[in-house]
């Protein structure tokens, strides 16, 4: 018997197609808040026989992941495929998808573009492009004081080292739609080092262009939601004028 699409599955693999890849306890944030968790397990698993879905396991639980399934892929005309999940970087995919789940719950942003569709675009102009650094896990915009701004948002979990973190300032520095970069880290100690090389080095757009936030400054609510600049402490609130409806604002072309 032909599996009959309902409106909420369409969504939700709509929103599957802008995130990748998303665990289970993501999903049911995202598109099953006052659903039972077995009723949103059964309708997964309908999916996944129906093959719109992909079922990994993973993460440090080893949580169910899902990702778009051949159908999916045929409906959404989807050109990228995920057909394994790469393993050294699961973590922190899992994270950044963390990111941009509660930017949303707070209502700041625009227009998300993932890391893979950046990769994707970039692989298709020069498919021997390896200059992985210079393209964000996000890119977003965002009202800021009356003006759009284009926000690359990274996450990082462990530290790379001075000159690698001097060296992806150095290409930023370059991509002239970018207005500031947004780094969201583990640590305090992770966030003095980022600021640090940051303060020391000689590509610098304006002293406000880096943002610096640990996991607890940023996984907060809109009004204690705060970052660091090299010079100053700033609340996310202060900045922002959310508006219901914002101008849409074109993004990919960075």
């Amino acid at each position: 018997m032909k599996l009959r699409l309902t409106g909420r599955d369409l969504d939700f693999l709509e929103g599957l197609n802008s995130y990748f890849l998303l665990t289970t306890k993501q999903i049911r944030r995202l598109y099953f808040k006052e659903t039972n968790i077995r009723t949103v397990l059964r309708r997964l698993r309908i999916l996944h026989r129906a093959e719109y879905l992909r079922r990994f396991k993973g993460g440090e639980t080893a949580e169910c992941i899902w990702t778009l399934g051949k159908k999916s892929e045929h409906i959404l005309a989807q050109e990228i495929r995920l057909k394994g999940l790469n393993r050294n970087t699961l973590a922190h995919d899992l994270k950044v998808n963390d990111l941009r789940l509660h930017l949303n719950n707070l209502g700041v942003g625009q227009n998300f573009i993932s890391g893979y569709k950046l990769r994707h675009k970039v692989s298709l102009k020069n498919p021997y492009d390896r200059a992985r650094d210079t393209i964000p896990d996000w890119i977003f915009s965002l009202r800021v004081k009356n003006k759009i701004r284009i926000i690359a948002l990274e996450c990082e979990i462990s530290y790379k080292g001075k000159r690698r973190m001097q060296d992806v300032f150095e290409r930023y520095y370059h991509k002239k739609k970018i207005d500031y970069l947004w780094y969201v880290v583990p640590t305090d100690s992770f966030k003095r080092k980022i600021l640090n090389c940051f303060k020391d080095c000689r590509y610098q757009k304006y002293e406000s262009y880096l943002w610096v936030s640990t996991f607890d400054e940023f996984f907060c609510g809109i009004n204690r939601m705060s970052f660091e600049t090299i010079d100053k402490s700033v609340n996310v609130h202060d900045l922002l004028e959310i508006d219901a409806h914002p101008p849409a604002h074109e993004v990919c072309n960075v």
